[in-house]
């Protein structure tokens, strides 16, 4: 068999030629998801090398981050939540078709309107439900939300008025060994009450880490 696993934790490895379009998709975006993994963790060991116990904070241009990579920062986290949040879903589609929680009649082209949308909801629910479980993805999905996919600022979804304006702002910063997300509070407040940002702590490197023995436990990382 031309297996692919699917996910490690819940032992989901499938035969390829079963699903030929959406293991191809996800190489595609493993491939990615390295290639910006790659592109940002020499930077933050030549920063704050593994073996440094204090810590070094950096907001903004700063001699110690090459001009390009502060320019491209921002677009590389965006890419990464988008293209993780792709691959987990999909991986949750897949297992959804395993474990029976989605079935082939989910995808026939013969439904009716209402059972069309029966099963679009069906699909929609398992695939959340399995991001849910996944406790890692939990800050990436609501930053990729909020910031990656479209600014608060320009699409706002209950959200106050500090987390709309931190939306559009320069969203990384270098701190404990990583570049990160979110690691200021916009605070704003009024007579009456005061109200606080909210774009989630995360980082690109320890995220692609901490998810590779559930998703990719053969690759290796040199840090």
């Amino acid at each position: 068999m031309n297996s692919f696993i699917i996910d490690n934790v819940l032992n989901i490895e499938v035969d390829r030629n079963k699903y030929v379009n959406e293991t191809n998709a996800l190489i595609s975006l493993v491939h990615g998801l390295i290639l910006i993994y790659n592109s940002i963790r020499p930077h933050e060991l030549k920063i704050q090398p593994a073996s440094e116990r204090s810590n070094v904070y950096i907001w903004g241009a700063h001699e110690h981050i090459p001009e390009e990579l502060y320019n491209t920062l921002p677009s590389l986290f965006y890419w990464f939540s988008i293209s993780i949040m792709n691959y987990a879903r999909l991986a949750g589609f897949i297992v959804g078709k395993e474990t029976g929680k989605i079935s082939q009649a989910d995808l026939s082209i013969s439904l009716t309107d209402i059972e069309t949308k029966k099963a679009h909801n069906n699909i929609k629910e398992t695939c959340n439900e399995y991001i849910k479980s996944i406790v890692e993805l939990n800050e990436v999905d609501i930053w990729r939300n909020k910031v990656a996919a479209h600014f608060a600022l320009t699409f706002p979804h209950k959200d106050n008025l500090p987390t709309m304006l931190s939306s559009i702002l320069y969203p990384v910063a270098f701190d404990n060994g990583r570049f990160r997300t979110g690691t200021t509070i916009m605070t704003m407040s009024d007579p009456n009450s005061s109200h606080e940002s909210n774009i989630p702590l995360w980082s690109v490197t320890e995220l692609f880490e901490a998810l590779k023995e559930r998703f990719w436990p053969s690759l290796t990382f040199n840090s």
